[in-house]
């Protein structure tokens, strides 16, 4: 169930509040779990039914589904809020909505609730709370409605800076649709004892850590997921995934300079990868690498140039005395030209030859 931050996959493995919850009952009273991903929420009401799960978790009571299985006290006090487009009128009861359209998530305990009670309301009906707020802000719905937490928590990793998180709904505040519990199948009471006892025993301090985890806390809750890296750090990798290209960017992200990729999921449609990481942490190592290279090149200039000057001398000094020589015998001078020191044999029979023809042509 993609629900976050009480229920979703993060890395293709089960993650959230609840399942944190279920996980530390777990550890505590030695109950084996096995979490089973990737089915819609429909199917898993479904498999449930049929006795092929034996508990389902994160679930609202209503009259429908406590007619099926026993239900565990509430683990989580949530609210239902409001959520509509920046500058709509604000909303404080589902009569409002009569005869517009909200968007939410087929067989959601709300979409049972609002089709029994509010049949004026049209409803738009989607698979996930995010495609309901993506429809919202889209303007193909005129509101939908969401528990506070999972409303702030995807408005805030998809950045949704149009969306306002309106107020509670008053005929969803009540008992059973402000909680959250397990549900056991019929056919399993022992492990429905368990968990009521793993809850009992669970202890406040245990819940805050968790809750804090997932930023149910009021003071985590200005940015949660994106501060733990849940979701997306950046709306420009979302942007950049939306061309179906690989993509890369240079961004300020609070005040610093970092490098932004994406790229397409082949065997994933519509889905890219992302990478944001601090410039600065990038290149620092390779510019330090470059920094030691110029160091120790200009130390072998340094170094080495004397010595190359030594050996350019070498050749040079023979050449240039051979230039005067030739000069003299140009001018000539033929009693002034003398013969030209080198170590370099070619120079030597150079300079031999010279002599040879200055004397060649003065007997001539």
């Amino acid at each position: 169930m993609d629900w976050p931050p009480f229920d979703f996959a993060l890395g293709g493995l089960p993650a959230g509040y609840s399942i944190d919850l279920l996980n530390l009952i777990a550890g505590q009273t030695g109950l084996g779990l096995e979490y089973v991903n990737g089915y819609s929420w429909d199917a898993l009401e479904t498999m449930f039914r049929a006795g092929e799960l034996d508990l389902l978790h994160s679930l609202f009571k209503t009259p429908e589904r406590e007619a099926i299985a026993p239900f565990t006290r509430a683990y989580a006090k949530t609210t239902h809020i409001f959520v509509t487009k920046a500058g709509k009128k604000s909303l404080t009861q589902l009569t409002q909505l009569h005869g517009k359209t909200i968007s939410l998530p087929r067989s959601w305990a709300t979409n049972h609730e609002i089709k029994r009670n509010h049949p004026q309301i049209t409803i738009l009906e989607v698979n996930t709370p995010l495609e309901a707020m993506n429809a919202v802000k889209n303007e193909k719905a005129d509101a939908t409605i969401e528990i506070k937490q999972v409303a702030l928590y995807l408005k805030n990793a998809y950045f949704m800076d149009t969306l306002v998180l309106g107020n509670p709904v008053p005929e969803l505040s009540n008992k059973n649709t402000d909680h959250l519990y397990f549900q056991v199948h019929p056919a399993k009471p022992l492990l429905k004892s368990i968990l009521e006892k793993g809850l009992k025993a669970i202890t406040p301090a245990q819940k805050l850590k968790i809750a804090s985890q997932w930023g149910l806390v009021p003071d985590t809750q200005s940015k949660p997921g994106r501060r733990s890296g849940h979701v997306v750090p950046h709306k420009a990798l979302l942007d950049m995934a939306k061309t179906g290209k690989s993509n890369i960017q240079s961004i300020m992200v609070d005040g610093k300079s970092h490098l932004a990729f994406t790229h397409p999921l082949i065997h994933f449609s519509n889905q890219s990868i992302g990478v944001l990481v601090n410039k600065t942490e990038v290149l620092n190592p390779y510019l330090k690498k470059v920094r030691l290279a110029l160091f120790a090149t200009l130390g072998c200039l340094v170094f080495f140039t004397p010595l190359l000057w030594f050996v350019a001398s070498v050749i040079v000094r023979p050449i240039k005395a051979l230039v005067i020589e030739n000069q003299k015998v140009k001018e000539r001078r033929w009693d002034e030209i003398q013969g030209v020191s080198s170590n370099i044999k070619e120079i030597m029979t150079l300079s031999n030859s010279t002599i040879s023809m200055a004397s060649a042509i003065m007997d001539y």
